[in-house]
């Protein structure tokens, strides 16, 4: 029985020792451990219990245990004294099988301890390795690969190390021991990251494409002339410890483009020779020194150039100022130490600036609160800017760097400042808050903010969280564990300053549920009002009344009028509140101690449809709004089909692109290149997405071309052809006519060569071929009642001889082969007189003369105009002209009077004058003329010339259409054998009528030119001045060189001029002037249309000149009476050509009564725009 007991006993025991240390150690483990504490005398640091042993060592200082296994050691010997025999070798390290790192210190090890590899360490760290034990002295092997590899020992002194020794090796640290870093053979130049090294010299790590970090110390025998091999290193960063008290040397950190961080240890530079520029092409963004060195300097400035995203530290330099990066570095800077005196403005954006245990006198400039600054121990006087002295007494929490743990208040120690004391208060406080759109917090901005988010509370409960809260130039970015969506508006708390202000986090107007008035006070209750005042740009007004805002916060607004606010039990005024860019109406009553405090349904909608009257709770629609709030007007499909937006200003759908309709129901297709409708080729029907095209076009986008027809096929094959491109027939040399169907006649006549009075040689010009000879029996020739003896002839002038006679006459030529072929010329041919007459005769001896030679008067002095009859001391009313471009016509504006010319047609005429075969429209059917690609305007000192054209349609004629503007002075002109001067402010118009297609080459044409003039005087002032209108028409003489007619109204006389002469193909020949008489009953006495008769020819030229002019009647002032009348000024020019050229003059003459001082009218052509 007692046997089994102690049997059973055992087993218990053994269980709970097992069970014991599977949660803590095995067994081995345990050995393990405790051999190496009793080997090294480690009984201080892990105590024996009372039996001798260690119990739970994953429980002692430095053991870390995972899984029941132990994972870490960390044993030093340092504490105790361990015996000089005591020596760890790898077999007591290989019975801790699960270990991931080694670390022992001041622990002996053999040698072999350095160069094995242990089970599953990744990282040993073998620091101050006592010698004795380590058996040779120099590294004749690769160290194991472990991913850290750190050792510290005295053993290995001046030996070389071959860097393919620590090709398996990530980060390798070697220290207490100067070797010679050899690059070899072999070398794995890929694996390496990490690099700290005790060093003979620089090595070149040029083949290092994966270091991040080189760290090197020198010894004070290192190989100087490795230093050029700091340009070769490619790590992210870089440190150098010199040896203490090295001498000066040139500075290299320029020749080093890849590094971004460097850090310069204990060794000073000598003076460069100019400025190092490293402000391009460096990666460089930190740099330390903390030794630069008196001379380091360029004429007492810092010496590098520098990028702006550089931080910097120097120490113990030689600067008279701040160096210039400093004011646009975004970094940090620190200049210690270093001899500055200088502080002016700061414009930079910098993290801080440390410019402590300087020479810096002068104030600290308010431009320096954007960032943190540390002047310690300077010379700096005045005051200490606000935006520091306000947080000198904040206790500092952060733990960013050295510099920020340091209280603002000791940052300013070692000055004469006057303000200089702790926590001075502070009464400058004014934040600005905006949410950040990005994340979860907000910017805070304004003055005085300070430099940490710590003490900005949302809420009072969000805080800014410690990564986020620091400042950044003028703001500090605050985030918080909160979604700021949908919060329009929070109080931010300051707990430092003990203030809490409520901002908007949207843009919204200000709203008002409360207006409460007491005499000229108003207390206004609502929202998004100013934070606090001077928070934003806030302004009142009743009415056109400021006032004045004496308190406010973001939940309401005290202000006071200066004048009375006005008062009305019945009528509500307006109310206008406006904060920052938004404004809010409302109407109130202004009533003592009345109280506005009636909403709107819906705030009239956001108040843009709308104003709320807050003393009866009514909205006040805008146009386009309705409704009790305002709302916007619908669409008879609010949804607008799907397909398009409702314009609830107008309630109308606004559809997308591809549909149409009032509610966009309808689709909308484009048509394939837009059915060439700018070529007015074809039309887009959009709901089917095909083209409609013009007749001459067909395709799916009217692009092709449909062949014209021509009149009658152009009669038949042999008398033309037909151009399918224009529709026109082409016509052979024997035919003419649209269709081709008329025979050329065999002669016609385009210009005379006349005899005087007395007879004599008559030339005929023009075209009498024909198939045989041409004799003198050819042709007989009758002008008048006289036969003309022919004396030669060819096929383009006949010469014969006339008797005497006078006056116009006819001219007939019959083919004397071909009886029935005559062509006759009415009015083709004028007798010449030698002597000429003048218009009335001058109208008296004291008036003027007139010039038998020319047949015009010469006036004396006082009197002017074609017969002299207009005395030179008028002053006449202001004159205006424009131009239709549609009609071609002019019209001139005087004293509500307009005056209008315009060419009506052009007609082709029988041979016997008494029959119109076509007539051609001409009126509205202008274009501009610019088919030779000049100006349609030309402009000189002198004229203003406006050029237009017309095509006739089914014929080959083109018209060509010029009126000129003769303005500073008068222009003289030869026209045929006539000499004459056209007056400054006087209108020529010109017309040149081209390759006409007649119907039969013995008809002629007839242009008809026609005037009119219409009374605009809606006032009575000129009443005095009307009088009908009368037509003088007896000095429109064919006999006379120069031929005049007279048209009277309103006392202004219009005078037209015709010279009796035509140029027919560059030949002067005689013209004449018809009166048309037009038959249509509605026509009435004030219109006139006068009609130029020409030769049959190519192209012609006429040059008539107009003028208006005020009679001797004319009053300059009337009394008023209330006759107005619409009346008309007839003036009207035909022509009859082939092809011609008319030039018509227009002046216009103002006559008045002799007591007046005569003025010539200022006329201006102005281009007439059509109204839209």
């Amino acid at each position: 029985m007692n046997n089994h007991f102690k049997f059973y006993f055992f087993i218990l025991l053994c269980s709970i020792f097992y069970i014991s240390f599977s949660k803590s150690q095995t067994i081995d483990e345990y050995n393990c451990l405790s051999n190496i504490f009793s080997k090294f005398n480690l009984s201080n640091s892990y105590p024996q219990n009372s039996t001798g042993g260690y119990g739970n060592v994953c429980n002692s200082k430095g053991i870390s245990c995972s899984g029941g296994v132990v994972k870490t050691i960390s044993i030093s010997g340092r504490i105790e004294q361990s015996p000089q025999s005591a020596i760890l070798t790898p077999n007591e390290l290989f019975c801790l099988p699960n270990l991931d790192i080694i670390l022992l210190q001041y622990i002996r090890v053999s040698t072999d301890v350095l160069f094995t590899k242990f089970g599953s360490v990744n990282s040993i760290y073998l620091q101050n390795i006592p010698s004795g034990a380590i058996d040779i002295t120099t590294i004749d092997r690769p160290f194991p690969p472990y991913i850290t590899y750190s050792l510290s020992c005295y053993d290995f002194n001046n030996t070389i190390l071959n860097s393919s020794y620590i090709n398996n090796v990530k980060y390798f640290y070697f220290r207490q021991s100067f070797v010679y870093f050899n690059i070899n053979e072999g070398t794995n130049f890929t694996n390496l990251i990490d690099i700290e090294i005790w060093t003979l010299n620089i090595p070149d790590f040029s083949s290092y494409k994966s270091l991040y970090s080189v760290y090197l110390t020198l010894s004070s025998d290192y190989n100087k002339t490795t230093i050029s091999n700091y340009a070769k290193i490619e790590s992210f960063s870089i440190r150098i410890v010199f040896p203490q008290n090295s001498l000066p040397i040139p500075s290299f950190i320029g020749t080093n483009h890849v590094i971004s961080s460097v850090s310069i240890i204990g060794q000073p530079f000598s003076k460069p020779s100019s400025m190092i520029d490293m402000s391009v092409g460096y990666r460089l963004n930190e740099i330390y020194m903390n030794n630069a060195g008196v001379d380091f300097n360029v004429n007492g400035e810092f010496p590098l150039i520098l990028s702006k995203h550089i931080s910097v530290n120097f120490q113990f330099g030689s600067f008279k100022t701040v160096p210039a990066f400093a004011n646009v570095s975004t970094g940090s800077v620190t200049i210690s130490r270093s001899g500055l005196t200088d502080l002016s403005s700061y414009g930079g954006s910098a993290n801080f600036l440390d410019y402590s245990d300087n020479n810096l006198t002068g104030t600290i400039d308010p431009s320096y609160c954007d960032v943190e600054l540390i002047v310690t121990n300077n010379k700096l006087t005045g005051t200490i800017p606000s935006c520091f002295t306000c947080y000198f007494g904040y206790p500092i929490v952060s733990n960013t760097g050295s510099w920020s743990t340091k209280p603002f208040y000791d940052r300013f120690k070692g000055n004469q400042f006057t303000n200089f004391i702790p926590n001075p208060g502070c009464t400058t406080f004014a934040p600005q808050v905006r949410p950040d759109p990005n994340s979860y917090g907000y910017f805070i901005s304004g003055n005085d903010i300070g430099f940490d988010g710590n003490y900005y509370y949302l809420n009072g409960t969000y805080r800014c969280l410690l990564l986020t809260r620091l400042r950044s130039g003028k703001e500090i970015n605050c985030v918080i564990n909160n979604s700021l969506y949908g919060v329009r508006y929070a109080s931010i708390l300051n707990t430092w300053h003990k203030k809490n202000y409520t901002f908007a986090f949207i843009s919204s107007p200000p709203d008002v549920s409360l207006v409460s008035v007491s005499l000229n006070t108003l207390t206004i209750g609502g929202t998004y009002f100013s934070s606090y005042i001077g928070q934003s740009i806030q302004t009142v007004k009743i009415e056109n009344i400021d006032c004045a805002i004496s308190a406010t916060n973001f939940f309401e607004i005290v202000c006071t009028t200066l004048s009375t606010i006005p008062s009305s039990t019945s009528n509500s005024q307006l109310l206008t509140i406006s904060n920052s860019n938004e404004t809010k109406k409302f109407y109130i009553q202004t009533s003592d101690g009345y109280s506005n405090s009636m909403t709107c349904s819906n705030d009239c909608s956001t108040n843009s449809n709308g104003i709320c009257d807050l003393s009866i709770g009514v909205c006040i629609c805008n146009i386009g709004f309705e409704g009790i709030d305002c709302s916007p007007i619908l669409c008879i499909d609010p949804n607008c089909s799907g397909f398009g937006i409702c314009n609830t200003t107008i309630g109308e759908c606004k559809c997308d692109t591809s549909h149409q309709g009032y509610d966009c129901s309808l689709p909308f297709l484009p048509c394939k290149s837009d059915c060439s409708e700018k070529l007015n080729q074809g039309s887009c029907n959009n709901q089917t997405g095909n083209c409609e095209c013009s007749p001459n076009y067909q395709g799916s986008d009217c692009t092709i071309s449909i062949p014209k027809t021509c009149p009658n096929d152009c009669t038949n094959p042999n008398n033309g052809k037909c151009n399918s491109n224009t529709g026109q027939c082409e016509c052979n040399d024997k035919f003419q006519g649209f269709d081709c169907g008329i025979v050329k006649s065999v002669h016609y006549i385009t210009s005379v060569i006349p005899c005087t009075i007395y007879g004599g040689e008559v030339s005929i010009i023009g075209w009498f071929g024909n198939d045989g000879a041409l004799t003198l029996t050819s042709f007989n020739v009758s002008i008048g009642i006289l036969d003309c003896i022919l004396t030669s002839i060819n096929q383009t002038v006949i010469t014969c001889n006339l008797g005497a006679g006078k006056g116009t006459k006819d001219i007939k030529i019959i083919n004397s082969i071909h009886t029935n072929v005559i062509f006759i010329g009415y009015g083709l041919f004028n007798y010449q007189n030698p002597i000429k007459t003048c218009p009335n005769d001058c109208t008296s001896p004291n008036n003027g003369k007139c010039n038998s030679n020319t047949g015009e008067c010469e006036c004396n002095d006082t009197f002017k105009g074609f017969d002299c009859s207009t005395i030179i001391e008028i002053t006449t009313p202001s004159t205006n002209s424009s131009i239709d471009i549609d009609t071609g016509g002019v019209t001139i504006g005087n004293q509500n009077t307009n005056y209008e010319i315009s060419i009506l047609s052009l007609n082709e005429i029988s041979i016997d004058g008494s029959t119109i075969i076509k007539s051609h429209p001409l009126k509205g059917n202008w274009s501009i003329d610019n088919n030779e690609g000049t100006d349609t305007t030309t402009t000189t000192t002198n004229s203003n010339i406006f050029k237009f054209s017309q095509k006739l349609i089914n014929n080959t004629c083109t018209i060509i259409y010029t009126i000129e503007e003769i303005k500073l002075k008068d222009k003289s002109f030869t026209f045929g054998s006539t000499s004459f001067t056209v007056e400054k402010d006087s209108l020529k118009l010109s017309v040149l009528i081209k390759d006409y297609q007649y119907q039969s080459s013995l008809n002629t044409l007839q242009l008809i030119f026609y005037s009119a003039a219409v009374d605009t005087n809606n006032d009575d002032d000129n009443d005095c001045n009307k009088k009908e209108t009368s037509i003088n028409k007896s000095n429109l003489n064919n006999q006379q060189n120069l031929n005049y007619i007279q048209i009277s109204k309103n006392s202004k006389t219009l005078v037209g001029r015709f010279i009796n002469q035509v140029i027919a193909d560059s030949r002067p020949t005689f013209m004449s002037s018809t009166i048309i008489n037009d038959n249509n009953k509605n026509n009435n006495n004030n219109s006139i249309k006068i009609g130029l008769n020409l030769p049959h020819c190519f192209e012609c030229l006429i040059d008539p000149d107009f003028s208006i002019l005020v009679s001797s009647d004319f009053k300059e002032s009337c009394d008023k009476s209330s006759q107005k009348n619409k009346w008309i000024i007839p003036v009207s020019v035909v022509v009859s050509v082939v092809g011609f050229s008319i030039i018509v003059t227009i002046s216009i003459i103002l006559y008045m009564k002799h007591k007046y001082t005569f003025k010539i009218i200022s006329t201006k052509l102005k281009p007439y725009k059509k109204p839209k």
